[in-house]
């Protein structure tokens, strides 16, 4: 009985010490040896472990162009799109899903003196516009990595066992292994597996997504008034920093798909949106920051946004969800904005006069008079989407 409870022991032991050395070694969540290794694909879905790894990273290299945002930033937008059309040899993805102003005000001021970042894309919607609750725990965790003795000696005794000996870790890891991605991942905040030639997803999925947007919007009082203005104390924090260190910042109004804009009306947060743009362009001005800080905006209603087929289960080119688009898309977002913030590419070809404009004080009001002219000159050019979307993207009761 005693050889038995031994060879048991010996081998629970063994098992122990494998587990805990490829959990290690792999790292699937981003969790240890943040300084000296690359960012995982996987860690880059789990809220908690990206802030913190990513935290740490950008302190250990410089970056002359830095990507502040929410989920729409995390995984689309590409290292070598942005050193090819933004002329950034050193970018830096610090997006983080489920962001808030305040988050992003913090990382701005984190990336500016941790790694001397001058220039900032930041991608912003109305999504921002809220008291983020939900994110309260992640500014903790990533208020602590800022400290980088306390962050890391927090996160080491809550993370121990999840990030060694669970089971989503090791599946992780083994995953990892598989799919090679312990060579192949980057530091720099990047998801290297995200292909250019990815398809999105089905239609009836991106319906399904922009219910869920309506209901959202429905129930949340973006842009109000009383608790719900959490977002203007960061915001006026955000411009003032930009101001005192001038820097070079471009915020990029995402574009997204058409029923996502459905959701938008049916909610009732249309009117929302817009105000957003305003809201934008007065707290620029208000910063006196016009000359180095651009708004582009990519709502729009064209052959991207309004990607339509008649089968729900057709795989669309650009668009994961109703507010979610492929590296693809990322491309020519990351292209024309190239084009829209250097003085001498203001003026593009026609046939790309309807994916982003640059908006300012002189033209924001022409600027939201045609993005209204042409969602109804959609619905008019293109009645069975428009029919189709608006049975299946209806105000609720």
């Amino acid at each position: 009985m005693r050889r038995y409870l031994t060879c048991f022991f010996a081998i629970f032991l063994l098992l122990s010490v494998a587990v805990l050395f490829l959990n290690y070694r792999v790292d699937p969540f981003g969790a240890w040896r943040t300084h000296d290794k690359p960012l995982s694909v996987f860690s880059i879905g789990n809220v908690s472990y990206a802030r913190l790894a990513k935290a740490h990273w950008i302190a250990q290299q410089q970056s002359d162009l830095v990507v502040l945002g929410n989920s729409h930033a995390v995984s689309a937008f590409q290292a070598d799109q942005l050193r090819r059309h933004l002329d950034a040899s050193t970018p830096f993805n610090l997006a983080l899903l489920g962001t808030s102003l305040s988050e992003m005000t913090r990382n701005m001021r984190h990336a500016y003196y941790a790694s001397g970042a001058r220039r900032f894309l930041v991608v912003v919607d109305l999504l921002n516009f809220r008291d983020h609750t939900t994110a309260r725990g992640n500014e903790f965790t990533v208020a602590l990595a800022l400290d980088d003795s306390l962050g890391s000696r927090y996160f080491a005794a809550r993370n121990f066992a999840a990030t060694t000996y669970s089971w989503a870790a090791t599946t992780r890891s083994l995953l990892a292994l598989r799919a090679g991605y312990l060579d192949s991942n980057t530091a720099e905040g990047f998801v290297k597996n995200c292909k250019n030639e990815i398809q999105g997803g089905p239609l009836s999925r991106l319906v399904s997504s922009a219910q869920a947007r309506r209901d959202m919007f429905q129930s949340t009082d973006y842009l109000g008034t009383g608790d719900s203005t959490a977002w203007r104390e960061p915001l006026g924090e955000l411009m003032a920093f930009i101001a005192q260190q001038q820097l070079d910042v471009t915020f990029l109004v995402p574009p997204f798909h058409l029923s996502y804009y459905y959701a938008l009306d049916a909610s009732g947060a249309w009117d929302k949106h817009q105000q957003m743009l305003q809201l934008l362009v007065e707290s620029i001005v208000a910063a006196g920051v016009e000359q180095h800080t651009h708004l582009v905006d990519f709502t729009a209603f064209n052959r991207y946004t309004g990607e339509f087929h008649s089968d729900p289960r057709a795989r669309l080119d650009y668009w994961l969800d109703a507010d979610h688009f492929n590296c693809a898309m990322a491309e020519l977002i990351i292209a024309r904005t190239a084009q829209l913030i250097n003085p001498a590419g203001q003026i593009a070809p026609e046939s790309e006069a309807r994916l982003g404009a640059r908006v300012t004080a002189a033209n924001l009001a022409e600027h939201q008079r045609r993005l209204n002219h042409e969602l109804q000159a959609w619905k008019a050019a293109n009645p069975e989407a428009h029919a189709w979307l608006s049975r299946r993207i209806q105000p609720l009761p």
